[in-house]
């Protein structure tokens, strides 16, 4: 087994779609102590210089329906598109984007959930929702 890389660092944050999609609804010095924390964030993460990204997210049915809902889910596209669609970058009030992909890196992961006894849902390509003339 090749070596993939090393963890330079983990952030999170709470699943909160009214950060940009309804802000002006939250408390002024609420909102930007939230807007700092991000920005710090951002500062952060550039000073890691990371290769890649892994990005958890929760979805829902944005990517899935009930036919075929796993509880996780690894992709190994060479792009991802943000969001998902264009209803959510309305709602979300942010712009779409394709997201480069490592799709060896996603590949890796996948595999070694496999090798460790958990057993997510494997997505080659382009997510069933973004599928694009830019990806298969």
């Amino acid at each position: 087994m090749t070596e993939q890389g090393r963890i330079v660092g983990a952030f999170t944050t709470s699943h909160s779609p009214g950060l940009t999609g309804f802000p002006e609804r939250a408390e002024p010095a609420q909102r930007k102590a939230v807007d700092d924390a991000f920005t710090e964030v951002r500062r952060r993460i550039d000073a890691l210089e990371p290769d890649a990204i892994i990005a958890v997210s929760v979805e829902h049915f944005t990517n899935f329906f009930l036919g075929n809902l796993p509880a996780f889910a690894v992709g190994t596209s060479e792009g991802y598109l943000g969001p998902v669609t264009a209803e959510m970058a309305e709602f979300l009030r942010v712009p779409q984007h394709i997201y480069t992909g490592a799709a060896e890196l996603g590949r890796h992961v996948y595999e070694f959930a496999l090798r460790s006894e958990f057993d997510p849902a494997l997505v080659e390509g382009a997510w069933p929702s973004t599928r694009t003339s830019a990806f298969p």
